[in-house]
């Protein structure tokens, strides 16, 4: 099954603003699709992308220890396995 990311997730993994994926997704730089009036776009288009650009070839996740109640962190957690 194909998992998908919010504009916000792939703005964090391409270090840019949300608002710079919204607009890559009306460029048609990025494939997307419209759920319930939310963009998502899959995980492989941005594989995709990573792969393409010659620059990045890992994505790296940094957890805030600090900011996360063990509740939160798990969450975290379980969200940054799902990328994989």
């Amino acid at each position: 099954m194909e998992r998908y990311l919010t504009p916000g997730e792939v703005a964090e993994i391409f270090g840019m603003s949300r608002s710079g994926v919204i607009k890559w997704i009306r460029e048609g730089k990025i494939k997307a699709i419209e759920i319930n009036c939310r963009w998502r776009i899959p995980y492989s288009e941005v594989e995709r992308l990573l792969s393409g650009s010659g620059k990045v070839k890992q994505v790296a996740i940094y957890v805030s220890f600090i900011k996360y109640t063990k509740r939160r962190f798990g969450e975290a957690i379980k969200r940054i396995k799902g990328l994989g």
